[in-house]
């Protein structure tokens, strides 16, 4: 299994290489390319280490019980004008240096059909690294105004599971703002806990650019 997944991670540092050499590429397009290997290098690295490092594991599983919490309130920071299409029906995200998490819509060709829909409910997941994606599980049907969600209310189980509900939104008569920015402060106000998951996903993303370093030393061998 490990050998399968080093031979993966070689890979995706050769596809790097050669997409980073092609010019002929739109450089949109070889940017979201190099992302896409980037993200799947990450996650195939974090499965080697689970198989490999036992103090890995002990920081994953710790920061997992750190997330978890209840009542957290999710609010819409920003909002982007889209004549056309309804909210997006996916999220995807991060926490930040500040230990904030930050989700942004994607799926961009994937949004609620029309704008007479608006999420009420959205479930995913989060990671020990604060990665998250998020799906609308439950829409609300607009009548005469529109309806455009400007906070939720939510939870972090300890296996990372996200469960966010409408609890506050804006009816907008003329406006055609969508969703551009959800953010949620899981920790609160205790820093103590922010601090240590913040320090334990700095040590965990060192162990990955460390054991990425070893396996690329060993193709250029």
């Amino acid at each position: 299994m490990s050998r399968s997944l080093e031979l993966n991670i070689q890979k995706t540092i050769i596809d790097l290489e050669k997409l980073n050499n092609r010019k002929s590429l739109w450089k949109s397009r070889r940017i979201s390319k190099i992302l896409g290997i980037r993200k799947k290098q990450l996650s195939l690295l974090l499965d080697l280490l689970e198989l490999e490092d036992s103090e890995f594991n002990t920081l994953w599983n710790r920061n997992m019980d750190l997330l978890q919490g209840e009542n957290l309130k999710f609010s819409v920071t920003r909002v982007e004008i889209d004549l056309l299409n309804g909210h997006a029906s996916k999220l995807t995200g991060k926490i930040d240096k500040n230990g904030k998490i930050i989700a942004i819509p994607s799926g961009r060709f994937n949004p609620f059909m029309t704008k007479k829909f608006f999420p009420k409910i959205y479930v995913g997941k989060i990671d020990a690294i604060g990665q998250l994606a998020l799906n609308s599980s439950s829409l609300g049907l607009n009548f005469i105004a529109r309806n455009r969600p400007k906070n939720f209310i939510g939870s972090i189980s300890s296996k990372g599971e996200i469960q966010m509900q409408i609890s506050e939104k804006i009816n907008e008569f003329w406006q055609s703002n969508n969703i551009g920015q959800i953010v949620c402060n899981p920790f609160g106000t205790d820093n103590e806990r922010k601090a240590e998951f913040l320090e334990n996903k700095d040590i965990i993303m060192r162990k990955a650019a460390q054991r990425l370093k070893q396996i690329d030393k060993q193709l250029m061998s």
